[in-house]
């Protein structure tokens, strides 16, 4: 697992974290999100935007709490 995620091959969705300073992606594994966590388990489900786009953006926010 920490194979994969460093070197984020095969990934299929992106996090953007955004701020007035910085714009970071960071990608990821939409079924390793949706195993360890219900809201994204919720997001990723076919008919929301985050699904169709293949990327959630949270604005205002550093990348460390990202």
């Amino acid at each position: 697992m920490e194979v994969m995620f460093k070197e984020q091959r095969h990934s299929d969705f992106t996090i953007i974290c955004r701020n007035e300073k910085e714009s970071k992606e960071i990608p990821v594994h939409k079924i390793i999100l949706s195993a360890r966590s219900p809201v994204f388990a919720a997001m990723l489900e076919p008919h929301t935007e985050e699904a169709k786009t293949n990327k959630v953006v949270y604005e205002d926010i550093d990348y460390e709490v990202c």
